[in-house]
C-alpha cells in the first residue's frame, strides 16, 4: 500500500499499464547497468524516507534521478488537491520530465514508495552527462 492509502499504480497489471501507455518500455525505459555505472561520476547518491518526495509539482526539480533500489511513485495533483497515481519506478528506471530537466517547475510529483535507503541518484549535471552519454562504450 502507497502512503496516500491507494494501491502501487505498477499493481495496475502489465495489461492495464499497457493500455494507458501502448509504448511502455519507451515511454518508461529501464536503463542497463553499464548505463548506470556510467551516470556515477555525474552525481551524488541519496537515501530517502517513506513518503519522502524527491520532487513536487510546481517546483524546480534538482535535476534527472535514476532509481538504484526501491520504488517512486509518481503522481499528478489536480488544483483541488486530488491525487492521481501515474506510475511507480523501479530500479533502472530514471525520472526527468522536462521541467526537471530545464530547472522549470515539476508537474508531477515523486516520492518514495517505503524507505529506499542509498537508492536514488541525482544527476544535477546533465549537460556533462549527455556529452559523456554521446561518447561509444568500449
Amino acid at each position: 500500500m502507497r502512503h496516500d492509502g491507494r494501491p502501487p499504480a505498477d499493481g495496475m497489471g502489465k495489461a492495464t499499464l499497457a493500455s494507458a501507455f501502448p509504448r511502455l518500455e519507451q515511454t518508461f525505459p529501464t536503463l542497463t547497468p553499464a548505463e548506470i555505472e556510467r551516470m556515477h561520476h555525474f552525481g551524488e547518491v541519496r537515501a530517502y524516507g517513506d513518503g519522502e518526495r524527491l520532487f513536487e509539482t510546481g517546483k524546480p526539480g534538482p535535476g534527472m534521478f535514476v532509481v538504484l533500489k526501491g520504488q517512486v511513485a509518481i503522481t499528478q495533483r489536480d488544483g483541488l488537491g486530488q491525487v492521481t497515481p501515474v506510475i511507480d519506478q523501479g530500479p533502472g528506471q530514471f525520472l526527468a520530465e522536462l521541467g526537471q530537466l530545464s530547472g522549470r517547475p515539476a508537474l508531477v510529483d515523486g516520492h518514495a514508495e517505503g524507505a529506499i535507503g542509498e537508492g536514488a541518484q541525482v544527476v544535477a549535471s546533465l549537460h556533462g552527462f549527455l556529452g559523456d552519454a554521446a561518447k561509444p562504450v568500449l
